[in-house]
């Protein structure tokens, strides 16, 4: 084998057993305190308006979420991770998306008190939005 070929296999092989992370870290329970519970998240889509809710809890010493309801109609989607970025959470999940199916989303979140400031993102579609504690 070249060595060149050698050099791509070997960062290959790096970028695969380490990924790059951007920021990002694992959240703790300290971490995601201002976070629990839930909250309704008003959000404005190319559909009009919409409410959905998120519940941050934990479950055997674990963060956990979900989202989804709220006058969307869908059922709850489980988050299927969540990292900190800064002062901000970021969720990734999945939603059936009309027209779309289903599609993978991105959800920052930032919180001060019971306010919450959501960020979207919808196959690159961004969208802001702003939840109360309920």
């Amino acid at each position: 084998m070249r060595i060149a070929s050698k050099v791509k296999v070997a960062a290959l092989t790096i970028l695969l057993v380490y990924p790059v992370t951007s920021g990002a870290q694992t959240v703790t329970l300290a971490d995601a305190k201002a976070f629990m519970g839930t909250w309704a998240i008003d959000v404005n889509t190319q559909g009009g308006p919409m409410t959905v809710n998120l519940t941050v809890k934990e479950v055997a010493g674990e963060v956990t979420a979900e989202i989804g309801g709220g006058n969307t109609g869908n059922p709850m989607s489980a988050v299927s991770e969540i990292t900190k970025n800064g002062s901000s959470l970021v969720m990734q999940y999945e939603a059936d998306v009309p027209q779309a199916g289903l599609t993978s989303i991105t959800l920052t979140v930032e919180v001060a008190g019971d306010t919450l400031t959501a960020s979207f993102d919808i196959a690159g579609q961004v969208l802001p939005g702003t939840g109360t504690r309920k």
